[in-house]
């Protein structure tokens, strides 16, 4: 996403958050074939989605992999391994 000089950077955020959102759900709809429901209970629940929202970690910067490694991390028992490529 390219910041334009000026732009609201709250909407910005916003933006990025949900996108994140997005594809976090999406691997754990396909790779661990949960519902969206459950999927979306996970992440919203979940201290990753904490730190996701809070603006001081800078996470919702990062790509869906690394966050969803965290999320993982975060709930070994849910996720006891990666899933088959």
């Amino acid at each position: 996403m390219i910041l334009y000089h000026g732009s609201n950077m709250a909407i910005d955020k916003q933006f990025l958050i949900e996108e994140l959102t997005n594809e976090i759900v999406r691997m754990l709809i396909e790779d661990y074939e949960m519902n969206i429901d459950t999927a979306l209970n996970v992440l919203y629940t979940s201290r990753t989605f904490a730190k996701i929202e809070d603006e001081k970690t800078g996470l919702y910067y990062q790509g869906g992999v690394y966050v969803m490694d965290l999320l993982r991390e975060e709930m070994p028992d849910m996720f006891p391994t990666k899933p088959a490529p």
